[in-house]
Parts: structure tokens; C-alpha cells; sequence
């Protein structure tokens, strides 16, 4: 049941689509050129193809781009006003819209055009409701392998290596493969003798077995992911799983050491050769190849998993908890976001070859969640920065150097700073690599924690900075000192207190 307002705008949109459709036929009718109808430029063409379909009467009526859209504007309108909006795809909602309109429009007996809106708009919804389901996707990918294990499982999603995912598919796909076998013999028994050609001249052509597929389709990698994805549509189901996969894959770069993650990825992303020729020549005729060969995916020992659990619980259930809601479709609190968007641009850098770049990513990681002010940008890096990344039970000021290196390589690399960079450009960036992470690790901490050490926190900006703030207070002696020495005049230190 729409409501007044909406069904209101709603009829404002068809009420545009019709007149543009009558415009266009009295154009026809009067024997106007293309040009004059469609225009002169490049999208006249497009314009012309903006047609809607009328199945009743086996035509389409022209109504150009302009009024197509509106189609979409009134999905959009539909689907924000339903309880369970991020279950659809506005564009499949408006692809139905388009094709029925003109059934109800044509209907005898029509005077008001707003009578036939909301029967309209309840039927295209019925429609593309019904066609949501609940949806197991399996998506290739380079996975951790964990000891000897063939499978496992991150939260919801199940790992399984390749061979053992086809093997436990084999009479599925052998069933697949037998009823494919009768369809084609069908379709060729039932084929017109013109069209008997088609097997008489390729006798011996086979299509793709099952197997063969399975094999194009896990090339390159050896881990098939098992996401279950509730009821939604399609594209929303896959844009949901591809999202937790992404996820999963970025927690446990976080929760490996270093770049022991970097070959995690999905099978369709761009990935560093394990082999990579070369070929030069000294002169004189003389060619010489070389190889260089890398080895391996990454790998941990048995119990890796019972080990994270014992001594890092609290971060592997935001995770988990972060997987699960991502794939019910569920909102997320500004601390979820940001710590998302966090552990994504930590995976870029440890994937990331290029030293430069690496630094960047992982400035960026932190400065996800310090929630820097733009006046004291580097001082808030620096002090929060290093008051997260306490892991290790190493000083403030230990922490407080890397923070302001790293910094200050970003602000180089941004500004083109050629002498600095050339100076530093055999610092390695394995201190980056692990600040960054401590960082992380850390506010997944600050989000496991009970209303964030106080009672009315709910997990805004403003809470997460209240947060810090009191995380200064109770190391007010080791930031004084990291203030001086950095210089860091306009930094307002928070008053002692109790940690």
C-alpha cells in the first residue's frame, strides 16, 4: 500500500513518461524529420532507442532517455519507502516498470492516469519479490592454508580447496552433465531439416564438459569460498558475498604478520606472477633468458586457528560479526565503517609491491580511525596513532617515531619531495606495515568493548573521539613528552587522569 506522498510522485513520473511518449507520436504524426525528433549530435541515436514496450500490441513507443529514467527514479522512490530496501536492485525493479506500464495504461475504460499507478507499482513488486532468493555463491580465491586442512571456515563462509569442493560435487555435476546430453539430443531431434546442417558438417564438436569448466573457472587459484546470502536479489546477493569474501580475505592479511598475506585475493584480481621471464642480450648475437620462479600460497601450522582464538577472541568476533551483517544486508555503526574501510586499505598495502604506494595505503589505514583534525593533522596522527598502536607493551614515544616517519614519507610522497624520498628509499616498511596493524587491531578492541567504557556510547564519531581522548588523559605524562618533542604547538593535552 503506497502512501499519499508517494503515490503522489510516483504519478508525476508516469504523468512525464506519457506526455514525453504523446510528444514523440505527434512528432511521428506530423512528419517531422529524424533531426528534428532526435537531434542532430551523437546521442540521437540513443534517443531514438529510448523506447517503451508494449507486449499486448507486439510495439514500442518511442519516449526518449529523459523519460526512461524516471522509471528508475520511481523505483528508487518504492524501494526507500520498503522496510527491507537493500534486499532489491533498483534496476531490475524499473526494468519491470517499463515493460507493464503500458498494459495498465491501455486499459479500457482509463480516464485518470493516477487510478492506475498504484496497481501498477504493486504488481512489478510482487513480481521482482517473488524472484528473490536465498542464494549458496561460491567464489574462487587464494585462501590461508591452515596446516594440512582441506577446509575450514572464517565466520560464515566455508574455505575448501579446490579438489575436495569437486570432489564432494562430482554426482551433481555428472547429473548436470547427463541431463545437458538429452536436452542437446532433444533439440536436435526436434529441428527443422534446414537446420540439421548444423551437426551434419561438425559431427565431432563437442561443448565443454563440466570438469572443463570447473577447471576455467578455478584457473589459477586452488580455493573455492561457500557464502550463504539470505533472501535478496541476485545482483545484490553477489554484490553482498564478493563484499564478505573481500573481507574475510583483509582479516586474515590483518591477523598474518607483515606481508605473509599479500597472494590472498580473489581469483579475478590482478595477481603478481609466479613466474616471470626475462630476456637481454650483451651483443655480439648473443640472447640470454632467465626465469625467476615464486612459490607457495600463504600457509600457517596447524592450530592457527585454535591459537587466534585463545589469544585474540575479541577482534575475531567483530570480524565475524562484521561478515555476518555485511551479508544480511544489515546497517553498520560509523565504527564498523571505518574499520572496514581500514582493514581494506591495510590488505592494499600488503599486497602492494611498490614501496611508495605500500606507504600511502597505510597512512591512509590509520588515518581511517584516528579521525584527524584538519589543523593538526600530524599531531592527531602521531599522538592517537601511537596510543593505539600499544600492542606490544612498547612506549608511547617507541610508537610516536614511527607514526611521525611514516607521516612524513606520506607527506613526501604526495608533494614530490625527491631529496627526502632518495635519502630514505632503502628505509624498509616493515614498521609501517606492523604501526598500521597495531592501529587496526586495536580499535577492533575499542569496538568488542561493552558501550566503549561508557554508559550513553553508541559508536559515533563523536564517541570514538570522546574515546580518545580519554585514552590521552590516562597516558597524559608519555604524550606531554611526545608533544615537545615533536613541536606539536596547537595540540590541546588532556588534563591527567586514571587510566
Amino acid at each position: 500500500m503506497l502512501t499519499e506522498t508517494l503515490k503522489n510522485a510516483c504519478t508525476a513520473e508516469v504523468e512525464f513518461i506519457l506526455s514525453e511518449m504523446e510528444r514523440h507520436a505527434l512528432l511521428a504524426e506530423s512528419g517531422a524529420g529524424f533531426a528534428e525528433r532526435f537531434g542532430q549530435d551523437q546521442a540521437a541515436l540513443f534517443e531514438w532507442m529510448a523506447k517503451i514496450p508494449h507486449s499486448a500490441r507486439d510495439r514500442e513507443f518511442v519516449a526518449g532517455r529523459a523519460a526512461l529514467r524516471r522509471f528508475h527514479t520511481i523505483a528508487e522512490l518504492v524501494i526507500d519507502d520498503r522496510a527491507d530496501a537493500p534486499d532489491w536492485d533498483a534496476t531490475v525493479l524499473a526494468e519491470r516498470l517499463k515493460i507493464t506500464l503500458l498494459d495498465f495504461v491501455f486499459q479500457e475504460g482509463l480516464e485518470d492516469v493516477r487510478t492506475i499507478v498504484e496497481p501498477w507499482i504493486e504488481a512489478a513488486t510482487r513480481y521482482v519479490r517473488s524472484r528473490h532468493r536465498r542464494c549458496m555463491l561460491y567464489l574462487p580465491c587464494v585462501a590461508l592454508q591452515i596446516g594440512k586442512q582441506a577446509s575450514y571456515s572464517f565466520g560464515t563462509i566455508v574455505f575448501a580447496q579446490k579438489s575436495l569442493f569437486y570432489d564432494q560435487l562430482t554426482q551433481s555435476m555428472s547429473r548436470y552433465d547427463e541431463a545437458r546430453r538429452r536436452l542437446s539430443e532433444r533439440t536436435r531431434r526436434n529441428a527443422a531439416p534446414g537446420l540439421q546442417w548444423c551437426w551434419r558438417d561438425h559431427p565431432d564438436s563437442k561443448g565443454k564438459s563440466t570438469e572443463e569448466t570447473f577447471q576455467d573457472f578455478t584457473k589459477g587459484v586452488d580455493w573455492i569460498a561457500s557464502i550463504q546470502v539470505g533472501r535478496c536479489d541476485r545482483s545484490v546477493s553477489e554484490a553482498r558475498a564478493e563484499t564478505a569474501l573481500r573481507l574475510a580475505l583483509s582479516s586474515t592479511a590483518l591477523l598474518l604478520q607483515g606481508t605473509e598475506g599479500a597472494g590472498l585475493r580473489l581469483a579475478e584480481d590482478p595477481s603478481t606472477p609466479r613466474r616471470v621471464n626475462k630476456l637481454s642480450s650483451p651483443g655480439k648475437g648473443i640472447v640470454r633468458p632467465s626465469s625467476s620462479w615464486k612459490f607457495g600460497t600463504p600457509t600457517t601450522p596447524d592450530g592457527w586457528q585454535e591459537h587466534l582464538d585463545a589469544v585474540a577472541k575479541p577482534v575475531l568476533s567483530i570480524m565475524h560479526e562484521l561478515i555476518e551483517r555485511t551479508l544480511a544486508g544489515l546497517p553498520l555503526s560509523y565504527g564498523f565503517r571505518i574499520a572496514m574501510r581500514a582493514m581494506s586499505w591495510y590488505a592494499d598495502a600488503v599486497r602492494d609491491s611498490n614501496v611508495e604506494t605500500r606507504l600511502i595505503k597505510c597512512a591512509t589505514a590509520v588515518e581511517c580511525l584516528i579521525l584527524p583534525d584538519r589543523s593538526n593533522a600530524r599531531a592527531t596522527f602521531v599522538i592517537r596513532g601511537s596510543l593505539l598502536a600499544q600492542r606490544q607493551n612498547l612506549p608511547i614515544a617507541h610508537w610516536a617515531a614511527i607514526a611521525n616517519r611514516l607521516y612524513v614519507r606520506r607527506s613526501d610522497v604526495a608533494h614530490g619531495n625527491l631529496d627526502s624520498l632518495s635519502a630514505s628509499q632503502d628505509e624498509p616498511t616493515r614498521d609501517a606495515l606492523e604501526f598500521a596493524r597495531n592501529v587496526i587491531l586495536q580499535f577492533l578492541m575499542f569496538c568488542a568493548l561493552p558501550q566503549f567504557r561508557g554508559p550513553n556510547r553508541t559508536g559515533s564519531r563523536e564517541d570514538f573521539i570522546d574515546l580518545y581522548k580519554h585514552c590521552e588523559g590516562g597516558q597524559h605524562n608519555e604524550i606531554v613528552q611526545v608533544v615537545a618533542n615533536y613541536n606539536f604547538k596547537g595540540w590541546k593535552t588532556v588534563p591527567a587522569h586514571a587510566p
